[in-house]
């Protein structure tokens, strides 16, 4: 009954976090098409140097995010939960405070220098992201600020309820953005105003969501402690480190390409960066779901699920990740001439190097996952460490000698190799987890279904050439319901099977 009880509730969680990858997906098509043919390709390089000065300045959290997920899973289990969690919540609550003030501070300070560091970015458009930069020095404030609220609602496993909470914000942020290029005309400085009021309303309801959920659970001045701001940061610390390795990889390509390159460059590289992540997110997103519940089952000591959880997750990533990757490399080009108008091949070549870069994250994402579950720091710490660095040596070097690709492959070839050797074997061996059956049973079935799915895009196009969008989305479409007919019979797992199906009969009924 147990188990039945939390995999519904992570199945839940996988599938509200996947209804707001798709609305993150369709409006973020939407807008990012909509700017780039509003300002130009030129303009809106500058605009993605912000989005990466924001990702920079997310170092701040210090993984004190992640700690608190962790840690209101362990507490929220326990008998004097109350005492504990309000203590924990209040130290992270009041360090984030000084962060936030920090961060926004910062963001301020890279507005009065903008045009100097960004010389390459048109005159024009470098006023208009100084703007931009104000609005979003206020907005870090208030993202940092609901940091623990965000982490106390993913660690009570109320993934649902935060997700509905990003929708919301994501509508507000495209309606800013279209009603004020309508009424006072296209600039980048309404995408910092956008940013602010999405920030806003995701900020408000989630507080309100909390204190409904947990009353108890709000920040005390009284309860702040050093023990609970020493036992956050001894989890935290760790993943402060991975927070900067993900921001170096995610983050650094745009600001290079722009100073290095030039601002088209750095268009090409976002936009195709973004492209890939509509694809990675919902892979990635199902992977984190079981954080908490991998902390729970050590908590626990249950050590047969740990391996039930380590092989059917893993499982499930290898079969979104190499069908998505698939399909992203075949119609790659088809999207990127219909969407935004880049006929160019560096742009989809672009997409072609960052999803096989991508897909061995992807694919063993679950045993990264299970990894920090079980508290495996110190290791993982110093492969991200060695990672980042590789990065910021192999991204300047490549983009110097091979351009935009160059920059692209530097991006991503040192995580692709820590992901797809060294997680997996550590995985593996600290759940006893035989590698032979880890492998089998994760990856036969999706490769299968991978090589249907590609041979299915293949014959489609031949038949149906994607010469228009419409066609695009209505192929994809198609290639979707290959994809679901497909993993259903060949790529699931007998269990997640069976509970599928359990609950289609009961919504027929």
């Amino acid at each position: 009954m147990q188990n039945q009880v939390a995999a519904k509730r992570t199945g839940l969680n996988i599938a509200s976090q996947w209804g707001l990858n798709i609305t993150n997906i369709v409006i973020n098509f939407f807008l990012i098409g909509y700017v780039i043919a509003k300002v130009g390709t030129e303009h809106y390089g500058g605009w993605t140097a912000i989005v990466s000065i924001i990702g920079y300045l997310s170092v701040l959290d210090a993984g004190m995010s992640i700690a608190i997920q962790h840690y209101v899973a362990r507490f929220s289990t326990s008998r004097d939960k109350s005492e504990k969690l309000s203590s924990l919540f209040s130290s992270a609550y009041a360090v984030y405070g000084v962060s936030s003030v920090v961060a926004a501070l910062l963001c301020v300070g890279i507005s009065l220098v903008y045009p100097s560091v960004f010389p390459k970015v048109p005159p024009e458009a470098s006023g208009e992201c100084v703007v931009a930069l104000r609005w979003v020095s206020v907005s870090i404030l208030l993202f940092m600020l609901s940091m623990p609220v965000r982490g106390a609602l993913l660690g009570l496993q109320r993934h649902y309820i935060r997700n509905t909470i990003e929708v919301l914000s994501l509508l507000v942020r495209v309606g800013v953005v279209v009603i004020c290029f309508n009424l006072f005309g296209p600039s980048l400085a309404y995408l910092g105003a956008a940013f602010l009021g999405a920030v806003l309303v995701s900020f408000v309801l989630s507080v309100i969501a909390l204190r409904l959920i947990e009353p108890d659970l709000c920040f005390r001045f009284s309860s702040v402690t050093w023990a609970s701001i020493r036992e956050v940061f001894s989890y935290g610390g760790h993943s402060f480190f991975w927070t900067i390795a993900t921001v170096i990889v995610r983050d650094s390509g745009p600001i290079l390409a722009t100073i290095l390159i030039n601002p088209v460059a750095a268009t090409y590289l976002y936009v195709g960066t973004r492209l890939v992540r509509s694809v990675g997110i919902f892979i990635m997103s199902a992977g984190h779901v079981f954080v908490p519940v991998v902390s729970s089952l050590q908590a626990s000591k249950e050590n047969s699920r740990l391996q039930g959880v380590l092989i059917r997750g893993t499982r499930l990533c290898c079969l979104l990740a190499l069908s998505g990757a698939t399909v992203l490399i075949m119609f790659g080009r088809a999207i990127l001439c219909h969407w935004v108008d880049f006929e160019d091949l560096s742009s989809y070549l672009v997409v072609v190097i960052v999803t096989v870069g991508r897909l061995g994250i992807w694919m063993f994402n679950v045993p990264a996952v299970v990894l920090m579950g079980m508290r495996v720091l110190w290791p993982l710490t110093i492969m991200f460490v060695i990672c980042a660095g590789s990065c910021f040596i192999l991204m300047p070097l490549l983009a110097y000698y091979c351009g935009i690709l160059g920059l692209a492959v530097g991006m991503l070839l040192p995580l692709f190799l820590a992901y797809t050797s060294w997680i997996p074997y550590k995985s593996c061996r600290l759940t006893g987890t035989s590698g032979g059956r880890f492998l089998l049973e994760s990856l036969t079935a999706p490769v299968s279904v991978a090589l249907i799915v590609g041979a299915a895009a293949l014959i489609i196009q031949r038949i149906w050439a994607p010469t228009e969008l419409w066609i695009v989305v209505a192929e994809l479409g198609i290639m979707l319901a290959v994809f679901g007919g497909l993993s259903m019979w060949i790529g699931l797992d007998q269990m997640s099977r069976s509970l599928l199906l359990s609950k289609m009969r009961r919504a027929e009924h």
